[in-house]
């Protein structure tokens, strides 16, 4: 299913939790700022007639300024990289899970081919295209639940990176931080270098 890993552009907050944790917390799609993709979910889940409709956001996209400054703005920020084949199949050990690529479609196109039911919760309008998100949705008909949590194994984390706005000084501290977590003594934790990359100043600095 296309690329190999997914990314979720998150807290360290967030971070921390699923590693103690174990698992992906999937939240209520109600406080999303873009009503029309919330809109989209309410009729999905009316039309339905579901008790309980939650999802979880990534991305397949490589690591971007969008992404960072939309979703993990900040020095708390974090982007965590998955294998996309361990998601796939912790995905379908649960009954009510999906997850899909988004799809992103302009007005005039959906006026011509209004999307189906099931499309609801993947499809998006077309200026969101560049965050090439793949979204986790769980659903029941009989359930009614909050939240609803995806339990992952550590291995599945193939990379954790920092925020490029957390600074320098602060860098080693979190990274020890993790590692101390149980199980966590592997996990391979880095600074962005999105701001400011040495090896791109280089570049001119040997003209």
């Amino acid at each position: 299913m296309g690329t190999k890993s997914l990314r979720r552009y998150t807290s360290l907050a967030s971070l921390v939790h699923i590693l103690l944790e174990r698992k992906l917390t999937l939240l209520d799609p109600s406080g999303w700022d873009d009503r029309n993709d919330r809109y989209f979910m309410e009729m999905y889940k009316k039309k339905k007639r579901l008790q309980t409709l939650v999802a979880l956001c990534l991305c397949e996209e490589s690591e971007t300024f969008h992404h960072w400054k939309v979703f993990s703005s900040g020095g708390e920020g974090v982007c965590i990289e998955f294998n996309r084949g361990a998601l796939d199949d912790a995905a379908s050990k649960v009954t009510g899970i999906q997850i899909s690529p988004v799809n992103y479609v302009q007005i005039k196109d959906a006026r011509k081919f209004p999307p189906e039911l099931d499309q609801l919760p993947f499809t998006k309008r077309y200026p969101y295209n560049a965050e090439k998100e793949i979204r986790i949705i769980y659903e029941s008909e009989k359930e009614k639940f909050p939240t609803f949590d995806l339990p992952i194994e550590l291995s599945a984390i193939q990379r954790i990176t920092l925020s490029p706005w957390l600074p320098v000084p602060l860098k080693n501290s979190v990274k020890k931080t993790l590692e101390q977590i149980d199980g966590c003594a592997g996990l391979r934790v880095y600074r962005s270098t999105l701001l400011e990359n040495e090896q791109w100043k280089k570049v001119v600095q040997e003209l």
